[in-house]
C-alpha cells in the first residue's frame, strides 16, 4: 500500500490502479467507456452502479468489454479516488475492523452498515458535524489498525457491536443502530485518547447530533 504515501498524483494513481487490478482482475473501474461521475445509488442489498454505454456496471465487475484508460489524473483516470470507491476507505472505522479481520468489502455485513453511515451523511442536520469528524476519525482507525492487540479487539468489536448493528438494520430499528454504532466510536475513543469524560470531547470538537458517530 505504499502508494497510499507516493509523492505525486500520478504514481499515486499508477499505483492505485495496479492494486485494483491485483485484487479484482480486470475489472470495470479500469475501463474508459465507465463514466465514475454518473452513479446509481445501490439499495440496502445492492452495489453503487456506474454509467456505462453498455448499461450500468459495478467497479468490480469483470466484463469483455474494458479497454483500460490511463492513470494520468490529467487525462485519463485518478485511480487513487477510484481505489477508496472500491474498499471504502472514507468509511473509517468499519473499514479498518474489515480489514484487520480479513471480512471482504463485498460482504453484506459491510456493504448494509456502509449504506446505513450513507444515510446519515446525507442527513443535513449533521453536515457541519460530519466535517468536523472527517478531521479525527481516521485518526482513531490508525490507531486500530497499529494496535498490538488489533485482531483480539477487532474480534470483540465485531462480536459486541458491528454483529448488533447489522442485525438492527436487518430488523429496520436504524436508529437503534445508530447508537449502537455511536457505542462502538465512544469505547475507541476512551481506549485512544485517555479521557473519562466523554461529553468534553463532543463539546469540544462541537459536535451536537449523535448521529455524526456513525461517520
Amino acid at each position: 500500500m505504499s502508494w497510499l504515501f507516493g509523492d505525486s498524483s500520478d504514481k499515486k494513481s499508477v499505483d492505485a490502479k495496479n492494486e485494483i487490478k491485483t485484487r479484482y482482475g480486470n475489472c470495470c473501474a479500469l475501463c474508459e467507456n465507465l463514466d465514475i461521475n454518473n452513479m446509481m445509488a445501490g439499495g440496502w442489498f445492492s452495489s453503487t452502479k456506474y454509467k456505462c454505454y453498455k448499461g450500468w456496471c459495478t467497479l468490480t465487475e469483470r466484463n469483455s468489454c474494458v479497454k483500460e484508460i490511463s492513470a494520468d489524473p490529467n487525462y485519463g483516470r485518478d485511480f487513487t479516488k477510484v481505489y477508496e470507491m472500491i474498499t471504502g476507505r472514507k468509511y473509517y472505522i468499519l473499514t479498518a475492523i474489515c480489514e484487520i479481520l480479513g471480512i471482504s468489502m463485498d460482504n453484506r455485513l459491510f456493504t448494509e452498515i456502509k449504506a446505513l453511515i450513507e444515510l446519515v451523511r446525507d442527513d443535513e442536520s449533521t453536515i457541519r458535524e460530519a466535517i468536523g469528524y472527517d478531521s479525527f476519525g481516521p485518526e482513531i482507525a490508525d490507531m486500530l489498525r497499529t494496535d498490538r492487540e488489533r485482531v483480539e479487539l477487532c474480534n470483540y468489536l465485531l462480536n459486541e457491536y458491528i454483529i448488533k448493528v447489522y442485525s438492527l438494520i436487518g430488523l429496520k430499528n436504524l436508529d437503534e443502530a445508530i447508537k449502537v454504532y455511536e457505542n462502538m466510536v465512544r469505547f475507541l475513543f476512551f481506549r485512544y485518547k485517555n479521557v473519562d469524560n466523554y461529553a468534553e470531547i463532543i463539546q469540544a470538537k462541537r459536535f451536537e447530533n449523535p448521529k455524526l458517530m456513525v461517520k
